[in-house]
């Protein structure tokens, strides 16, 4: 609804501390959830958003006149290191779509950039968590069983969909709510996560689990390895 996109790009825009006038840059395709919240950030900030298709010299300069907030993918992120792009040129970056390796946060924080993690979908009017920490319009929870636990993602708030637009006869899957014992609505997503002092570590997606020997392993967790290894430059698990 517009209410939880409206309540969504408010708390976003509350936590990176941006102010009325603040550009936006949108490189992103506006029919997804991540493009269509840069344009209703800009909205929120009283400023006209700033469309571009994702052009590393182009992206640079409009950075350097403009000094914009902008949403990236990692791909993207990595493309403006390779060409050596002061990030600084940006206000903040917020990244999201994929996971992110360490080593490519380390590397964008080098260069300047104000570098914020994402972590949503389409139902939750996209990134609700940044940097492990839920967003004033959200609540996070893991269902586990014993606190610090891995467990899967619970998702609740003001950003959250109405529903899914066709009837469960009409797509494959049911409207994943759970109800809790005080009537609150919890979207179920198919994500395991850990919650440490209240910050949400995501490891990756429950139904890519691997059941090997009576052991559950996350391919996440052993890409995560691989990569910390200097010797490899790209995995997949």
């Amino acid at each position: 609804s517009a209410s939880a996109l409206h309540a969504s790009a408010r708390s976003s825009v509350e936590r990176i501390g941006a102010r009325p006038g603040d550009a936006w840059l949108c490189v992103l395709p506006a029919g997804h959830i991540s493009g269509l919240q840069v344009i209703t950030r800009a909205l929120v900030t009283d400023t006209e958003p700033v469309h571009a298709v994702f052009d590393v010299e182009d992206v640079t300069e409009l950075a350097r006149k403009l000094g914009p907030h902008v949403s990236l993918v990692p791909t993207q992120l990595r493309r403006l290191l390779a060409t050596g792009t002061d990030l600084s040129l940006f206000g903040t970056i917020l990244l999201g779509g994929a996971a992110a390796d360490p080593s490519l946060l380390e590397a964008a924080r080098r260069a300047g950039g104000r570098v914020l993690t994402t972590y949503g979908m389409s139902e939750t009017c996209g990134g609700c968590v940044y940097d492990g920490v839920p967003l004033d319009c959200a609540n996070v929870r893991v269902d586990s069983d014993s606190s610090g636990e891995p467990g899967r993602i619970l998702l609740s708030g003001t950003m959250l969909m109405s529903g899914y637009r066709h009837s469960p006869g009409e797509r494959r899957t049911t409207t994943p709510w759970m109800v809790d014992g005080s009537g609150r609505q919890w979207l179920r997503t198919n994500d395991l996560g850990r919650l440490d002092g209240g910050r949400l570590t995501v490891l990756g997606r429950q139904d890519d689990v691997i059941n090997t020997g009576g052991h559950k392993v996350v391919p996440a967790q052993v890409n995560d390895l691989l990569l910390a290894d200097p010797a490899v430059a790209e995995a997949v698990v």
